[in-house]
């Protein structure tokens, strides 16, 4: 991966927390480590109770970040704003945070996980093989020894077939900040080029069709669900889940710098839009330069719900409403997402206009 997606090298801490004071159904965390060189869970209405410092990561979470392996190019305000994009975009994401697990309701096979990589997009299959690859020992005992196999060969074939664009940073190491074609992910209308990424995984999503479901084809067996779901909760999966992450979110912090955003509010809905749609195209970031000439005196905000504007024109009809309300919910603080209502800086104690 190069230096557009990442800052140094993944070298990795362990970090400790401590739990302080928030109402019930939340953490806050702090990070106690100090670093050299540096369908939705909804959240709950009731008031949390923040302990922040300038020091600490100070967010109130519904998270368990404990034991998790965190990048150490972190810098303090840049931990604090990846813990709120795993809370808000996870919860945008599924009800159950690490062991998020959908069906192929979306033609995408299986996601799983907080950001829920999945198979038709070829974000799940990275992690599948690194987890196999570095702890086979909890890939047996948490898969059958039929059901695994059967993975591994689907896993196998995917390596094979993809062989040139697989490393340990699970990230396509030639992909293009802003690309020329607008189609960057499922939601987006075709633009009539045909996807080799999508050549390149269709026999993991056939796999998954023929493998997972019960003859309806969207509920799951339930030897499989059980063991996707004890997988992605383990400590070993959630830390792969962070690495992953780190990549999308420093993907989010060039977005974010790229548009000279400046708030905290702007670094969280760059991450949304990298999770949820791909990022942007090279058309998307003319029509914004070209607005941001004819408005040099907008606020972030104006910025913000003008570049969603621009986005969204891309996004297939019936998807353009989650888009905006996830996204504007983030912009504005509150919001209607899913059908629930969010107030999201008290859900997770934290100021939307802070400056980075």
């Amino acid at each position: 991966m190069n230096s557009i997606f990442f800052r140094g090298g993944m070298t990795l801490v362990m970090t400790s927390f401590m739990t302080l004071g928030c109402s019930p159904g939340y953490t806050t965390y702090s990070n106690s480590v100090a670093l050299n060189g540096s369908g939705s869970d909804q959240g709950s209405n009731s008031q949390p109770t923040p302990n922040p410092s300038d020091t600490s990561l100070g967010i109130c979470s519904r998270l368990d970040f404990a034991g998790i392996t965190w990048p150490v190019k972190l810098l303090s305000n840049e931990r604090k704003a990846l813990a709120l994009a795993f809370n808000i975009t996870g919860s945008y994401e599924g009800n159950a945070g690490w062991t998020n697990l959908s069906n192929n309701f979306d033609g995408q096979g299986i996601s799983l996980g907080i950001n829920q990589q999945n198979l038709g997009q070829g974000s799940l299959q990275p992690l599948l093989l690194e987890i196999s690859k570095t702890d086979l020992g909890l890939m047996q005992k948490t898969f059958s020894v039929t059901n695994l196999n059967s993975m591994t060969q689907m896993l196998n074939a995917y390596a094979q077939a993809n062989i040139s664009s697989l490393n340990h940073n699970f990230v396509d190491v030639n992909e293009d900040i802003f690309p020329d074609t607008n189609h960057l992910s499922p939601l987006d209308i075709s633009d009539g080029l045909v996807s080799i990424k999508s050549a390149k995984t269709d026999a993991s999503v056939a796999w998954a069709k023929a493998n997972l479901f019960l003859s309806n084809g969207t509920t799951f067996k339930s030897d499989w669900k059980l063991s996707f779901i004890n997988l992605a909760g383990s400590a070993r999966y959630r830390s792969l889940q962070v690495n992953v992450a780190f990549n999308l979110f420093s993907k989010a912090t060039t977005y974010f710098d790229s548009f000279k955003f400046r708030e905290l509010r702007s670094l969280l809905v760059m991450y949304d839009f990298v999770v949820q749609n791909g990022g942007f195209s090279s058309t998307h970031l003319e029509q914004f330069t070209a607005f941001n000439k004819l408005n040099p005196n907008a606020s972030e905000t104006t910025r913000l719900l003008k570049l969603l504007a621009i986005r969204v024109t891309s996004v297939r009809d019936e998807y353009r409403a989650d888009v905006t309300a996830r996204k504007t919910a983030i912009i504005n603080g509150t919001g209607v997402v899913h059908g629930s209502g969010r107030n999201l800086p008290k859900e997770y104690c934290y100021s939307p206009g802070e400056i980075l």
